[in-house]
Parts: structure tokens; sequence; C-alpha cells
């Protein structure tokens, strides 16, 4: 706690009071600096942590912040910001396109929790080279009534890129004043739609065709994979032209050309010798 004291002095002559200015205070009369203010903040709507958890964690370090306290701080803060906020939605506003989106987002109430609403309008001109600095404008809400956009863009105009939320239908209306909106479809929410059509749509081919065991298909398998027989480890004077497992024959040797591929009695009569091997 840092107390400042500000003495008072009067002048004999003119009779006349001076004292020495307040110290800067982010907030009117505020007892909290701008480093104990930004951390609130940061807490509360970066890491999304709620000034009833802040107070408990500030009293554990001997810290005596009530939830009243740093309710009126939040507020105060979010006074002294808006100047901010208004250039930035001046910056953001003054596009000649925008992109727009919304989404949901849990708030804590007295014994529940409610869903709220996040519109977001984003400016980046990057695509159609333009200089300008990147943008973005956030608003909040209970709900997702129409005329919560048509609020935060009733000073706008040009190119709006959004998804087919109906809300949106009255800033492209030829009578909306000062001027109708030009709708830009988003490519992401339609090419959605199709992705959706494809999981739920039958193959034709995997409708018609039987599924196979994993029996059969190796069964198959076996009889088109050749395989490696030494007659040098057979019994028999003469190779034979059927595998162990029934597959026929397809024999090698060094006498053939490479990559020949003769069976039958072409091939036996190639085998001469007892240390040449017979493919099947």
């Amino acid at each position: 706690m840092i107390q400042t004291v500000r003495e008072k002095f009067t002048c004999r002559e003119c009779e006349k009071i001076s004292q020495p200015p307040a110290p800067f205070h982010v907030t009117p009369r505020g007892f909290a600096g701008p480093n104990l203010l930004a951390m609130v903040l940061f807490e509360k709507f970066a890491q999304h942590q709620p000034l009833n958890r802040q107070s408990e964690r500030y009293a554990r370090e001997g810290v005596e912040l009530s939830l009243s306290a740093l309710a009126d701080q939040v507020g105060a803060c979010a006074v002294a910001l808006k100047p901010v906020h208004a250039l930035i939605e001046a910056h953001v506003l003054a596009a000649d396109r925008l992109h727009a989106d919304d989404t949901t987002v849990p708030i804590l109430a007295k014994g529940k929790i409610d869903t709220g609403r996040i519109w977001t309008y984003v400016r980046d001109d990057r695509r159609s080279a333009g200089n300008r600095h990147r943008r973005r404008s956030t608003y909040a809400s209970g709900d997702r009534r129409q005329e919560h956009p048509e609020r935060h863009l009733r000073n706008f105009t040009g190119i709006l890129q959004a998804d087919a939320y109906g809300g949106y239908n009255p800033l492209f209306k030829v009578d909306r004043d000062p001027s109708p909106l030009t709708q830009a479809l988003c490519w992401a929410h339609a090419r959605r739609k199709f992705f959706v059509l494809a999981d739920i749509a039958p193959m034709p081919s995997v409708a018609r065709t039987p599924r196979r065991s994993h029996r059969s298909r190796s069964r198959r398998s076996n009889a088109s994979t050749p395989c490696l027989v030494s007659s040098a480890t057979s019994t028999e004077s003469s190779p034979t032209n059927v595998c162990n497992d029934g597959r026929k024959a397809v024999f090698s040797s060094p006498n053939l050309r490479p990559g020949c591929g003769q069976s039958g009695q072409d091939c036996r009569a190639a085998l001469r010798s007892p240390s040449q091997s017979t493919i099947c």
C-alpha cells in the first residue's frame, strides 16, 4: 500500500491555498495501480479466471480484495479503455471488406452457466494488396439476435464476408441506410456441406460388392504369390510342377534369360542340376 501525502500551503499575502497535484490513477479515485489492474483483466479475459477465484487467490496471499471491489475495477477499466476501442473500431469499419463471424462462449452466472456470443469483425487486406494494418473488433452479447450485427455495422459500407446466418440479411437490403452491404459468401462454410453429404451418401461400388472374409482373401493371395523351393533339398529325382499347397510351379534356371517366366515342360527340361532352384 502506497500512501501519498499532499500538504496544503496558504499564502499570507494573497490568502490562496496551493496543493501538489494528485498522482496519476488509471481509474478516477482508484486504489489499484496499473500493474494490478492489467493482471486482473488478463486473468479474467485471457485466462478465463472468474473474479471470485481471483479474490480467493489474493486472499491466500494476504491481500483482501472483495469480489465487488474487483468488479468495480473491471468496469472502471472498461470505461478507461473505451477511447482505445473506439479507435480500433473506426480503423476496422473504414475497410472496404470485412470478415464476420460469431461463436459461443460460456458465461458464469449465479448457480448456472449461460451461453453468450462473441461477434468478431476482422480487417485483413493482405490478399488484396492492401498495406493497412490488420485489426479485429470484438463485441459480446447474451444472445444471437439480429439486432447485434445491425448495431455493430450500422456505419459500415462495403463487402461483408460471412456465413449464411439469417441475422445478416437486413444488412443486404436495398433500402438500408446509408447503403446496402455487398454479400460475399464463405467457401469454407459451403465446402462443409459437401463433406457432410459425402459422409452420409453410400458408395455405389461398396454397396454392390459383397464383403470378403479375411480367409478368402488370404487363400486367393496365396494362389497368385510365388514361392521358392530348392531342388537340392527335394528327395525326388526330378522337380515337380506342383507346390505343397496346390499351386502351379513356375521354374527358372541359370540357363534361361533373366526374368524368363517359362513354365511346364520347357522349364523342367532346363533343370539338370540338383543345385538349381525351383520357383513356385
